[in-house]
């Protein structure tokens, strides 16, 4: 009797578990959505998500076509970088984020 129970509480589940999957993969398909190409370096809704999320935090209040300037901006600042300039180290790069944390908090 447990065992029925137990078996029709799971075909039950099984739905819902496969929608749940569904939807957060849609999701992460819809985040994914290239925006723009910087010089074949693709620029997703999900990275002008995150750069939004960080203006806000920094209080610079900015609208979606300023973020994805400045996105472009970014990239084409690092591929200049990359042709000219020897790469820069990690614990650097590091440095700079840890800077812009406390910053923010």
């Amino acid at each position: 009797m447990v065992s029925a129970a137990l078996s029709s509480t799971r075909r039950a589940a099984g739905p819902s578990i496969v929608a749940a999957f569904v939807l957060v993969a849609a999701q992460s398909v819809a985040q994914a959505q290239i925006v723009a190409l910087v010089n074949g370096d693709p620029i997703t809704a999900l990275d002008i998500t995150h750069r939004t999320k960080l203006l806000q935090l920094s209080t610079q209040k900015r609208l979606a076509p300023e973020v994805l300037d400045e996105l472009i901006d970014d990239r084409l600042k690092v591929q200049i970088g990359k042709r000219y300039i020897a790469d820069v180290p990690k614990r650097e790069i590091e440095t700079a984020y840890a800077s812009i944390a406390r910053r923010a908090a």
